[in-house]
């Protein structure tokens, strides 16, 4: 295994352990590493096998740890700002949408969702 398929397999796992769905670590690996979807399903199949595998997977207390929203809006404005600074308007626009879902979650501005500043 290279250095740089190690590097993937362990930021996916670290996203999978933290609870996001294989399509959003699929979609942030194609950012963060600028690599294909099908490369990056592998990457994440990969990770998930790992972590199956392995006995220091996520323990129950942490898979029923509340979703915190707060840090979710600020990943995912990061990673609209990394997809805007490669150019990659696609995956931003998608990323904004996650936000706008997440905010809409915890209520924030209203029924409708959040108002943009």
């Amino acid at each position: 295994m290279t250095d740089n398929h190690a590097q993937r397999i362990s930021f996916a796992r670290s996203q999978l352990e933290s609870g996001l769905t294989p399509a959003t670590v699929a979609l942030r690996l194609q950012v963060r590493f600028s690599i294909g979807r099908s490369t990056a399903y592998d990457v994440v199949k990969d990770a998930g096998n790992t972590i199956h595998a392995s006995d220091d997977g996520p323990s129950s207390e942490e898979l029923a740890k509340p979703l915190n929203t707060e840090d979710l809006v600020s990943q995912l404005n990061y990673d609209v700002q990394r997809c805007l600074a490669a150019g990659d308007y696609t995956n931003a626009t998608k990323l904004i949408a996650a936000m706008d879902k997440v905010k809409r979650w915890r209520g924030q501005d209203g029924p409708d969702g959040p108002a943009w500043a």
